[in-house]
This record gives C-alpha cells, structure tokens and sequence, in this order.
C-alpha cells in the first residue's frame, strides 16, 4: 500500500518545533516564603525549628553536596592549575517572574547548564533560606556551591544599637546578640543554611552603616566560619561580599579593586590569617592597573588572589571589560546582571521568542561566554577589546574563560547515568515514550552534563575543520524534552565528553541509547582512556540502529579491554566519514554494576499541614499539591538526603479511575507540585509517589494517598482570536478556549450598541460592516457545587478592530498543499497554494524586535520638550514581558525611563497588563494598569498622554481611556522610544504628538492617516511601509517635523 497523507499548514504551525501540545499552566508561589513577617524577625528566627511546616520541604535540597577531583591530564590545558581561577556567577536564576527557580509548568526558565566551570552561582535573586531545592540539588551534583542574598539598598545608615532605625539595625541587632563575648545566633544561621541545603551567604551592601556596625559584622561572619566548621559545614560555607563598601561602613563605588580602604571586609582586621569575604566582588569600572592593585593586597594579606573577583555587568555592560588583563592575572571572574533573570537568558530571542527556541539558543550562548565563541575550549576567538552586547552573532566573538578556568567534575562513582535532560520541555519523555503534554521546569531534574562543551579534536590533538556539530538539542527526545545531538560532515572528529574517576572491576554494564536519523550506520565509537594513560584512547564500534527509533546497544566493560582495578578517566566518542545530512541523537549514556543492589524507601506521604487540591483545573488537568518523606532524622537540624534511602528521585503518579497507574511528574525534592493530566472524561483519580534508584531503573512501591479526587475543574473562561486588523467585511472567527464548554452566546456589537451578530455555539464567524470598535459578548452555563445556575458572563470592549482601507491590514499566512501525496518512493516536490489574506494600504508593513535588546527611537528634537505629549503606537506583544513605551532620561546612568508603559502582572487579578509607570515622582504618582489582559500575538494600540499644563496622566488602550490620575511627573526629556528591557513583538504606527489628545481625537488617531492627511501637532510619524533612500535601518517621518527627522530601530539597552 502506498504511504499517504495530507498535511494543512499555517503560520502557527509552522513556528512549532515539535509535536507537543505546548500547553502552559502558568501560576504565581505556590508555596509561602514565611510564615508571618520578614524571616528574620524574633519569632521566626530565634523560635524557630526544623520540620515544623511541610513546605519547607520545597526549599530543602535533598542532594548531598558531592566532592570535585583533579586530574591534570584530562584537562584541555594540562598546564593550568585547577584550583586557581575560579568563577562566581552571581546571576538571577528565574525566568523574571521571581518564582526563585522553583519547578512550574512553564518552559521559558533559566536552565543553566555549564556546572563545570563554576566554583558558586550565586542565585542573586534567591531570598535568604528561601531558596528552591532543586536549585541546590543541581548544583550540589556538580560540586558547585549555592548562595541567598541580602541586599541592602536604600534607606538610613545602618545601626544595630539602634533596632528601631530601620529594617537592617533591627536584622543585625538580632543577630549579634553576644553571651559571654560570643555570638549567640551565629552557629543557628549555619545551622539553617545547613538544613536548607544552602552553602552560603551574598551580602550586597549600598547603603552605609556606622563604623560600630561595620566592625561588629565582620566579627559575626568570622564567628559563622568558625561554627560552619564546627558544623561539617565548612567546605560548603561560603561568603560573596560586593566591593561597595568602606572598611569604615561609607559606600563607595570608586574603588573597583581591592586596597587599605576596604580590604577589612576581605581579611579579617584582627587577625589577617582569617578570611571575612571568600568572594571579593570588585565593583565594575576596572582596568588593569585596579586589577593587578587587587592582586598584589590579596597577595599582602596571605591570601589567595583567586579569591578576588573582577566583577562584569553582563548584559548592560555587554560583555564586560578587561578580559585580557583578567584572564592573564592571578584573579578570579564574578558575574552579575540582572535582577530577576539573567542577562544572557533575557537575551536569547536572537533566533525566535518560542521557548524551545529560546531554551537552545541560551544554551549555547553559555556555551560561548564558558567554552569561546566557536563552543569549543580548544579553539577560542582572541580576547574581545570592546564590550559588544549579547546577541548571537557578537557572543561568537567571545573569548571565552576555558583557557584559564579548569573544567571540574564529580563523576568519581557508580551508577553513572545521564539522559542529557537540560531540565525543560513542551512536553516530557519517559524511556522514548510522552507522558506529558504539559510544559515542565525542574533544574532538579537536569541530568550531568558533558565536562566539556565541546571539546573536539583530530587524532593529532588538532580542531578539525570539518569538526562535527555538538548540541543539546530538543528535536528528539529520550528522557525529559531534550537529547545529545551530533550532526553535519566530519571526516572525523573525537568529541571528549566526560571528566571521570571510576574505579571498576570489568563486570559493570555500559548502556549508549541513540537514534539515527537517516540509514542504520551510527557511524560512531564509543572512547575512553584509564588512568594512567589518560592521552591513550580506545574505542568501541556502536552497533547498527534500527532506523528511526531508539536503539539500545550494551556491553560489559570487559568486552572493552576494561579490567579489574582499571579507572576510568574520560568518556567520549568518535564519529567518523559523514555527509551533511548526518544526525545522531544520544538518550542515555550509563555504567551500572549490576552486582550492586538499590532498596529505595517506599516514601509516606505527608497529610497534614497544606491543601492537596490547588485552584488550577480544565478539563484534562488537576492539580495537585504532595509532599513526603522517606525517614526522619535523628537531628531534626540534619537532612536526610536521597543517597540516605537508596533515591535519585520521585516519580509522581496518577491513576484514574481505579485504572492503571501512571507517572505524571519527577522530581529530586519530597514536595511536588503537579499538573495532572488527565482525560476528560475521568470522574475521580487517585494520588502517589514511589522512589526511583540510582540506577534508574529500581523503584519502590507505590505509597498511595488515602484520598479519592473529583476531577471537578471550572471551564477555561478564556476566548480564541488572533487580534489581527482587519477590513470592513472582512470574515473572522472567535472560539472558546475551552472545548468542553457545550456551547455559549455570542453578542457582537458596534460602539453605538448596534448588534452586528448575535448565535449560539463554541464560536462566532462574522464580518463588520464599517471602521470602528465592535464589543464582544459572551456568555455560557458555568455550574459550581455552590451554585449550579451560575453563568458566566464577559464582554470584551474594544476587541475587534476594523480598519480603514486605507491604512489597511495584516497578512495572514495560510498555505495548503496537495492532500494526495505519494511519498512510499521517498520525498516529493510539492507545491503551495497562498490562500491567506494580503497586506494592503499604508501600514501592512511592521516592524518586528525579536531579542528584547531592540527599540525603536526618533531624534528628540521631533517633539521637542512639550509641555504636553502623547505617544501612540500598535504593538503585539509576543512575550509578556518588558518596556513597551518610554520617555527617557539620557541624563541618568543607566537612562532609567522617566514615564513608560509595562507589561506588567497585575497581582489581584494575576493577568498581564499595560501598565503607565513613572520614575522620580511623587508618591502621588501611582501605578496605572490598563484592566485589559494582554494576549500573546494580539494587535492593541496603546497611547500615554503627558499633560504637565493640567498634571493630568492617561493611558489609552484600543482608543478608549482605561486609567487616568492627577500626577506630579518629570519636566524634561531625552529620548522617545518603543521597546527595550525585553520587549518582544511588532509595533507599527507610532506617532509622538506634541499636543495632548482628547478623548474623540484619540479615538481618530487610532485608525491612522493617509500621508496627505497628517493633521496637525503629530510631529512624528512612522508607518514602516518604505526606508530612508540613505540608510535602510531608518524609517522616513511622515509627520509635520519632516524627513529630517526619521525614526530607527536600534539594539543595546537604553
């Protein structure tokens, strides 16, 4: 029979990567940071104890911190010493929501991945003791330290005699509290640390403290050493002090180095053998002469230079500075940028906003910014000599900090399993085969990641260049959403994977999982070298694969030439005589002893204490709050970690209606969240959790919660509308979002209150009639238990916006292709029918800022300074977040926007907003959000009206005003721009008016103008449709200003 199918494609299907549902389930902390109060007040701190509150189990790491090794000859540079150079990454580990890195149901997250080269991350947006589990797991697997923060920024001078001052007197009065001339409180905090799982502490100190305090703080931390040794905490205990303070408690940003003036916060001012800072993080305006300065006090004071970091503003100071001066002196490399999520992160639009697409592209952006610009510590760019910024194109510049910073592992015993998985999917994997259709984030979960990336060499030691392409790549899945993936022509290429230290007997069992994408040759060894003749590799030809599934190719270690007593000190492969067309992907790389035996503790689930049953349903989800515990402590201050009761991790699992059972989540922590997917039809389920082996594959029974579930959900009140414009008589459709709903009532009207249609269904098909605003209305039978008449009801004002001919519409992509194609003789020319909608007029044309780091601006003088200002633009937002709309102040550094518009979470009601905020004003100036809920992909059109004359504010959403106040604001500004601080989408249309528009004007404005109609007091003018005849990144000014005035789409952060 022949092999057929037909196949409709759009423009949304075409941005999709995989065959996951993408489904996203979005919800805010699910879990209290503390009970009452900031946690270091009295009653929190000083009574508090271990174990008292079972969600403290979602903050506690239950991954022992492992031990590193050194071995010089497996490293790229044999020559560098391994305890030298170190790096601190003090970055945000978030996504920008300020979740603090818990697991969720979104992809979008920081999945950083390059452990190896990192000595501390530094979680700078990770509150004290409140710092996610996972995030310490994964750090802990990887010997790399973990840290919370306390940021002092604002407010009066800080005195600890005086509580009553200020919130930081009152911290510090309570924790230099002295019994017979000893700190009281110090050995508690370790203690806590120790409990969470935290190895230590990041003070970022920018507001002064008295001399007194200043003193009394470095003794406390001394003191915290002292019992974190005494504790078996020491190796873990870790201190980052940021280079913003005097040793006389003054703040001061112009040191940049280390010396007399500071250098108390460094060495212990009574005794120099001591250490207060085990991370000096020098401030950002260095240069060599600061750096060799701080190189030379360490050196003065006892102490390791290495323990001195050169702090880099990453993302607004684009690379950083002083590479070649760093990188060549006795000193370390710390890292900071920015708040709520890291710079690079933010950054990794350059090839799309989809988060698959973003997942990759941070990837191996870290890839870059550790391994070089080439991903590849054996062949790195020379040292950059400006800071560039980050997107792709300038991190491929990148010299990298693998020449000087050793590559560090922890693989030194068995079961050694990896999956590749970074920790992140649309959709989530199990042996090859999906179990969720929901995106995940769990860093817990995050598998070892290869030592080096990439680290490939001809048999001469020599980077080939035909060298084969290495990714983590999430086009096949095995375990989690992601694989190792080799592709591209190579005549060959040894690719070193993993640093090891395994002492085995022969007898263990090695595993390689793979996928071959065309044909069955993997055209693949697997190598390794033993200790002892590290630079001597041998090989193992990985069998034929079955063609296009995963196969499973296993050997004793004998079959190797592995003998008893023998260690193993690097994996890797070697692949050999491809074509372009080459792809090989790797699930699983594992050595077993199967003479070692697990017995993972059946867990128990915990009952009380915390609601099971959270407000987040629809019809094929529940979801479900559990927590656990595998054995309880002899110390209650002392945590039980997984390698205590035989676990790597837990499989959260479901079974419906007295059915089979199910897995639905992993995770290493006793606490899970889970988005339980079910079928729609599924009256009841019931709960479990089991422990999951080190060798993945022995599990413990089932422990099953003595509780049946109603899958009760309430409907998804949502509605389906791309928000595109469209033409008078133009056909649209709008849907409900949830297709359980039997059916709803649809009123669509005009703004007179004209009904233009009104029918019953799961969508409405309709066309207006003229230009304007159309409402819609819909309403359906929505029963609860409290009420089963209820029904829900909702009229969105403003949604349909019908545009003149004029100024006319967007394109909408829809293609089809024959439906009868013949592909048993392998692939067919094929082709596509357009069956969209064109532009037409004026503005089809837009202008897309893919990255977040682009916006759009005009000369200021287009406006001038006006007493009175409106800005007015169209955007469509493809990620909701960042700076949408801003008036700047190039006088500030960085040019803080004096008035813009977010978008923004509005918190009673959790939806992202428009949001018109101001900086250095008045209290009375207050936040203004729009009560419109932003869409990813919808058309709105936005404006912000400045009148100083009246001190009056107005935001305008789809021509209607929504907020408005009486406001002190700024009186003169710099710039006038779109976009920036993470904005993603298209904008079009973008007028800067110098004159405040009223009401009725405003509601003309929107639909645009005709080049010959421009009326009076737009100044500025941009439609997209043509560039300037002398530069094709600007935009002509259609407005009354004139062309010497056109606007441009510029990248970097304002």
């Amino acid at each position: 029979m022949k092999n057929r199918f037909s196949l409709l494609c759009s423009a949304a299907l075409l941005l999709a990567s995989s065959v996951c549902a993408q489904t996203e389930v979005r919800m805010d902390m699910y879990v209290p940071l503390f009970n009452s109060g900031e946690w270091y007040d009295s009653q929190n701190f000083e009574s508090w104890e271990p174990g008292q509150n079972p969600e403290e189990n979602f903050f506690i790491s239950r991954v022992r911190p492992r031990e590193r090794f050194v071995n010089e000859k497996t490293q790229v540079y044999p020559a560098e010493d391994a305890k030298g150079k170190k790096v601190l990454w003090w970055m945000p580990i978030s996504n920008g929501d300020w979740t603090l890195n818990l697991p969720s149901y979104t992809m979008r997250n920081d999945i950083f991945s390059m452990w190896s080269y990192l000595d501390v991350h530094g979680g700078w947006n990770q509150p004290m003791l409140r710092s996610s589990g996972t995030f310490g797991d994964v750090c802990h697997k990887n010997g790399v330290r973990n840290s919370v923060l306390v940021f002092f920024d604002s407010g009066s001078t800080i005195d600890y005699t005086k509580p009553s001052q200020n919130a930081p007197s009152k911290f510090f009065a309570m924790l230099f509290k002295e019994e017979g001339g000893k700190f009281v409180n110090a050995e508690r905090l370790v203690k806590m640390f120790r409990y969470y799982g935290i190895s230590g502490w990041s003070i970022n100190p920018e507001v002064s403290m008295t001399q007194d305090t200043a003193n009394k703080l470095q003794d406390f931390l001394v003191a915290c050493r002292e019992a974190a040794e005494k504790l078996g905490w020491g190796d873990q205990w870790n201190l980052c002090w940021y280079d913003s303070m005097l040793n006389s408690g003054g703040v001061s940003f112009s040191m940049n180095t280390l010396y007399s003036s500071n250098q108390n916060w460094f060495a212990y001012r009574d005794d120099r053998t001591k250490q207060v800072a085990d991370h000096f993080f020098l401030n950002y305006n260095h240069g060599s002469g600061q750096i060799t300065n701080a190189v030379r006090t360490a050196k003065s004071l006892g102490h390791s230079p290495f323990d001195v970091y050169t702090g880099q503003h990453i993302g607004t100071r684009g690379l950083g500075d002083s590479w070649e001066s760093i990188m060549e002196n006795e000193i370390s490399i710390g890292t900071w940028g920015e708040h709520s999520q890291n710079n690079i992160f933010y950054n990794s639009t350059d090839k799309g906003s989809a988060p698959e697409i973003q997942s990759q592209v941070y990837t191996e952006k870290l890839e870059m910014f550790f391994s070089g610009g080439n991903r590849n510590p054996k062949n790195t760019p020379e040292y950059i000599t400006s800071r560039g910024d980050l997107s792709y194109a300038n991190m491929q510049k990148f010299n990298g900090v693998a020449t000087k910073v050793v590559a560090q592992s922890t693989l030194n015993e068995l079961p050694f399993v990896t999956y590749f998985s970074l920790g992140n999917g649309l959709c989530n994997y199990e042996k090859g085969e999906k179990f969720s259709d929901f995106q995940w984030y769990n860093l817990g979960m995050q598998d070892f990641m290869p030592t080096w990336r990439w680290w490939v060499i001809d048999d001469n030691g020599n980077v080939p260049a035909d060298a084969i392409k290495c990714d983590l790549s999430y086009d096949e899945a095995y375990m989690g959403a992601n694989s190792l993936k080799f592709s591209g022509k190579t005549a060959k290429s040894n690719v070193r994977l993993f640093k090891t230290q395994f002492a085995v007997k022969g007898s263990e069992k090695a595993t390689l999982v793979y996928k071959v994408k065309e044909g069955t040759d993997a055209k693949m060894k697997l190598t390794y070298s033993l200790q002892g003749s590290e630079d001597q590799f041998k090989s193992v030809v990985v069998p034929a694969a079955k063609a296009g599934e995963w196969s499973t190719a296993t050997w004793k270690l004998s079959d190797w030439g592995i003998n008893n007593g023998d260690v193993i000190a690097c994996l890797g492969v070697t692949i050999e005589n491809t074509d372009e067309k080459y792809a090989v992907n790797v699930g699983e790389l594992s050595i077993v002893d199967p003479a070692k035996t697990f017995n993972p503790v059946k867990p128990t689930i915990i009952t009380d204490g915390y609601e099971m049953q959270m407000n987040h349903s629809a019809y094929n989800y529940e979801t479900i709050k559990l927590i656990w515990k595998a054995k309880d402590s002899e110390d209650p201050w002392t945590t039980v970690y997984n390698d205590d009761v035989d676990t790597w991790y837990y499989e959260v699992m479901v079974r419906e209606d007295g059915g089979e059972p199910k897995m639905v989540n992993r995770t290493t922590s006793w606490a899970a969240v889970t988005v339980v997917q079910l079928t729609a039809t599924s009256k009841t389920f019931e709960m479990g959790v089991r422990a999951v082996a080190p060798d993945g594959v022995t599990r413990s029974e089932i422990a099953w919660l003595d509780q049946v579930f109603e899958h009760k959900y309430e409907y998804k009140t949502g509605i389906v509308f791309d928000g595109r414009k469209i033409v008078p008589d133009e056909e649209f459709t709008i849907s409900l979002e949830d297709p359980t709903i039997p059916t709803a009532h649809w009123i669509l009207t005009a703004e007179d209150g004209t009904t233009v249609k009104e029918e019953d269904g799961q969508a409405i098909t309709a066309s207006c009639p003229s230009v304007g605003l159309y409402n819609l209305s819909v309403s359906f039978d929505n029963p609860s238990p409290e009420d089963p008449d209820a029904v829900y009801q909702k009229t969105y004002d403003g949604l349909v916006v019908v545009t003149p001919e004029a100024t006319g519409r967007y394109p909408k992509a829809d293609f089809t292709f024959d439906e009868d194609i013949d592909i048993s003789e392998g692939p067919q020319n094929v082709t596509f029918t357009f069956n969209g909608i064109k532009g037409e007029g004026y503005t089809s044309n837009a202008i897309d800022l893919t990255d977040g780091t682009h916006f759009f601006a005009a000369d200021p003088a287009v406006l001038g300074t006006p007493s009175t200002i409106t800005m007015a633009a169209w955007v469509k937002p493809t990620n909701l977040a960042g700076q949408v709309m801003s008036l700047r102040d190039l006088g500030t550094n960085p040019s803080w926007g004096s008035t813009w518009i977010y978008l923004e979470k509005e918190k009673t009601t959790g939806q992202v907003q428009f949001c018109l905020m101001g900086r250095d004003r008045g209290s009375d100036f207050k936040d203004m959000f729009s009560g419109v809920e932003v869409k990813i992909g919808t058309w709105y059109h936005i404006a912000m009206v400045l009148d100083r004359d009246n001190r009056e504010v107005r935001l305008y959403v789809n021509g209607k005003r929504v907020a408005e106040q009486s406001v002190s604001f700024k009186t003169s500004y710099d710039l006038y721009s779109l976009g920036t601080e993470g904005f993603q989408g298209s904008i079009d249309e973008v007028q800067f008016w110098n004159k405040a528009l009223t009401d009725e004007e405003m509601a003309v404005a929107m639909y645009g103008y005709t080049p010959d109609k421009v009326p009076a007091g737009l100044q500025g003018y941009w439609i997209f449709e043509d560039k300037c005849a002398d530069n094709d990144k600007k935009f002509p000014n259609l407005g009354k200003a004139g062309e010497e005035f056109p606007g441009g789409v510029f990248k970097g952060r304002l």
